[in-house]
C-alpha cells in the first residue's frame, strides 16, 4: 500500500510528458526517424515461396539493401581522390617512348657491356641460370627450416589447440612482432651478424617463413571441425596424440600448399635481399644496375621470370590435386 503514492506522481509525470508540444514533438521526431532508417536500410520485396514457383505462396518480405558495400566503395573512392590531392598530378606523366627506351636497353647488347648477342646470350646460361639456381636452393632450404620451426608455433597459437590464453597469446604476440619486421630490415640484421654472405640470406628468408606459415596456418586451424580431437582426448589420449591423429591428416594438404606459396614468395624477396649484399641472384642484379650495365639486368631477369612462371603453374596444379 505504501508503493503505490510513489508511482502515482511518476506515472502522471511521464503521461503529463506525452501530452506536451514537446513530448508529441519527440514521439514525431522518434518515429520518422524510424521510418528513415527502414526506408534505407531495408526495402520490402515481393517473393515466391512456392515449390513450383507458380505464384501461389507470394509474401512480401523485409530484405536488406546493400548499403554497406555502396557506402564502402564511396569511401575508398573518396579516400584515392583525397590521397591523389598530395600528389603533384601534373608530374604523372606516362612516356610510352622512355617505356620503350628501357625495354629496348634490357634486351639490346650494350657497347660497353656484353657488346654482341653471342656474348649476351653466353652471360644468360653461363651467369645469370646458375645464379637463379643458387637463389632457389637458399630459398628451398630456408622455405623447409622455416616452415619446420612453424608446425609447433601454430598449433600453440591455435586457440582450439592450445586452450589457455596464457599460451596462446604470448606465442601469437612474439610471432606477431616478428612479422611487423620487412625483409629487407630482417636481411639487414643477418648481414650484420654473418656478414656478407649466402647464409644471411637463408637466415632471413627462415624468419620471413616463420612468420607467413604461423599465420596462414594457425587461422587455417581454428576452423577446423574439432569433434575427432575431443573424442581422442576423451578415450584417454594425450594432446600430441590428439593433434597427431586427428588433426595432423586433415592439416597436411593445406600445410604443403601453403610451403609451395612460401617458397614462391621467397623466390621473389629473394632479390631485395640482394640489395644489402645477402647473397644469391639479387645481389648480381643489385650490382649490374649501379653499374648501368642494363642489358644483364635484361639477361638475369629472363630466367627469373620462366621460374616464377612455372613455380606458379606447379603450385596451382598441385593446391588442386590435394583439395
Amino acid at each position: 500500500m505504501s508503493d503505490s503514492p510513489n508511482k502515482a506522481p511518476k506515472a502522471s509525470l511521464k503521461e503529463r510528458f506525452r501530452r506536451s508540444s514537446f513530448g508529441r514533438f519527440a514521439a514525431k521526431f522518434l518515429v520518422s526517424l524510424k521510418a528513415l532508417n527502414e526506408a534505407l536500410w531495408y526495402e520490402k520485396k515481393m517473393v515466391d515461396l512456392s515449390a513450383a514457383q507458380d505464384g501461389s505462396a507470394l509474401r512480401l518480405i523485409r530484405k536488406k539493401r546493400p548499403i554497406a558495400p555502396i557506402l564502402g566503395l564511396i569511401f575508398i573512392v573518396l579516400f584515392i581522390y583525397l590521397s591523389c590531392l598530395t600528389i603533384s598530378v601534373s608530374r604523372l606523366k606516362l612516356s610510352w617512348s622512355g617505356v620503350v627506351e628501357i625495354f629496348m636497353a634490357l634486351f639490346t647488347p650494350k657497347r660497353t657491356s656484353l657488346v654482341t648477342w653471342d656474348r649476351w646470350w653466353a652471360y644468360l646460361w653461363n651467369s645469370a641460370v646458375p645464379l637463379i639456381w643458387q637463389t632457389v636452393e637458399m630459398c628451398f632450404i630456408a622455405t623447409v627450416v622455416g616452415s619446420l620451426l612453424a608446425i609447433p608455433i601454430y598449433y600453440l597459437s591455435a586457440r582450439n589447440v592450445a586452450r589457455n590464453p596464457f599460451i596462446y597469446q604470448p606465442v601469437r604476440i612474439v610471432n606477431d612482432l616478428i612479422r611487423t619486421l620487412p625483409t629487407l630490415l630482417l636481411a639487414v640484421f643477418a648481414v650484420l651478424i654473418w656478414g656478407y654472405s649466402s647464409l644471411s640470406g637463408i637466415m632471413a628468408m627462415i624468419v620471413f617463413t616463420l612468420g607467413i606459415m604461423y599465420q596462414l596456418m594457425y587461422e587455417y586451424i581454428e576452423t577446423l571441425e574439432m569433434s575427432p580431437f575431443e573424442a581422442i582426448r576423451s578415450a584417454g589420449g594425450n594432446q600430441l596424440q590428439s593433434v597427431h591423429l586427428s588433426l595432423h591428416p586433415e592439416i597436411k594438404p593445406m600445410f604443403l600448399a601453403n610451403f609451395l606459396y612460401t617458397f614462391e614468395i621467397n623466390i621473389r624477396a629473394s632479390v631485395i635481399l640482394g640489395y644489402v649484399g645477402a647473397g644469391g641472384f639479387g645481389y648480381e642484379m643489385e650490382q649490374r644496375i649501379e653499374a648501368e650495365q642494363y642489358d644483364r639486368v635484361g639477361a638475369l631477369l629472363v630466367p627469373l621470370f620462366v621460374l616464377v612462371c612455372v613455380l606458379q603453374i606447379v603450385t596451382n596444379v598441385v593446391s588442386r590435386k590435394m583439395r
